[in-house]
């Protein structure tokens, strides 16, 4: 069942907290899920909000710290030390650990890194933060599983058993040759009714769709859209496969372009949302009320060139409203238009 976040239930936890009643908070948190539990805490003042994250255990505090908003994450982030912060990447997958650290200062994550006790894990978010945001590189996670085409099935087998330790949901299979460039895909089906003795490269499927890391987020997107697909590889400049941008991360993309594009329409001139400061808000909004009431302005004038006429006919003035809300809608309708259109790629 969906959990629905009340004020009385924020209350009775405000007061167990108070209280430090922490056999009552465990006995709440362990039936709900990590997002659940994040919306708890962006509702909670600082101090709350740290004490109820100190409850959770080592699986549920990363996805947890994953789903916050992110003032509130900047914030509990801040109360952390270096190794306090390593230790929750430790247990996020590459890609999120990498969103994570990014948000920190660059001396910081210099810091963190070096607290990080699996070093495959710091290279690997090393890596990606390095990458431009908003390209492939950015999104995609290192995790994955890969054998070679001359492999047979029952070896192949064996990798995907050593391999999958690391891979909390695995998609396919990707295939590459002895330089590691990727060069085919292979499906589970497929790999479970095929013979043992059969070679990889046999029953790979070699038409694949994949990005480079330097492929825009929306056109990762676009693609997965377009393919129906749930997982993307993700290649080096040499076709060298180095990642997979999953299904969960396009949302994320997709969603966030929607918000821009609904500020866009809205007349926003910045990226905000309902939990930013009052000046932020009107910072991003005055740009184009100054606009509007300049065209209302310069409208005016233009009526008031025609007083005498209006005297002579003030039935005339009647249809100024009207006018002036048929243009509005005119005006709304067409923004709307245009968004869709860039938003589409039609435009």
């Amino acid at each position: 069942m969906q959990f629905e976040l009340t004020s009385e239930y924020l209350d009775k936890l405000r007061d167990a907290i108070d209280d430090k009643d922490a056999a009552f908070l465990n006995a709440q948190l362990h039936e709900l899920y990590a997002p659940d539990i994040a919306e708890i805490i962006n509702q909670l003042r600082d101090s709350e909000a740290a004490y109820i994250y100190e409850l959770l255990d080592d699986e549920t505090a990363p996805n947890v710290l994953l789903e916050l908003d992110d003032d509130m994450r900047e914030r509990l982030l801040a109360t952390f030390s270096s190794k306090q912060i390593a230790e929750q990447l430790d247990n996020m997958d590459s890609d999120d650990a990498a969103d994570v650290i990014s948000e920190l200062p660059q001396n910081i994550q210099e810091e963190v890194l070096s607290h990080i006790e699996d070093l495959e894990q710091a290279s690997d978010i090393a890596e990606l933060i390095n990458y431009q945001e908003g390209t492939a590189g950015s999104l995609m996670a290192k995790e994955l599983v890969s054998v070679y085409g001359f492999e047979t099935v029952n070896a192949c087998i064996e990798e995907i058993r050593r391999q999958t330790d690391n891979v909390d949901v695995m998609y396919a299979v990707y295939v590459v040759d002895n330089n590691e460039r990727l060069i085919g895909m292979l499906s589970l089906k497929k790999l479970i009714i095929s013979h043992p003795l059969a070679r990889i490269e046999e029953i790979q499927d070699p038409d694949i769709q994949y990005v480079k890391t330097s492929t825009t987020s929306e056109e990762v997107a676009e693609i997965m859209q377009k393919y129906d697909l749930v997982v993307l590889p993700v290649v080096d400049q040499f076709g060298r496969l180095v990642g997979r941008i999953t299904i969960d991360d396009v949302v994320d993309v997709i969603r966030e372009t929607a918000e821009e594009n609904i500020q866009r329409m809205s007349g926003l001139s910045d990226d905000v949302d309902s939990n930013d400061d009052l000046w932020r808000l009107s910072r991003a909004r005055i740009p184009w009320l100054l606009v509007g009431m300049c065209g209302g302005i310069v409208g005016s004038r233009i009526i008031g060139t025609y007083e005498q006429q209006i005297k002579i006919h003030p039935e005339m003035a009647y249809f100024i409203p009207l006018i002036g809300a048929m243009g509005g809608n005119v005006g709304v309708q067409s923004s709307a238009i245009i968004v869709q259109g860039l938003a589409n790629n039609t435009l």
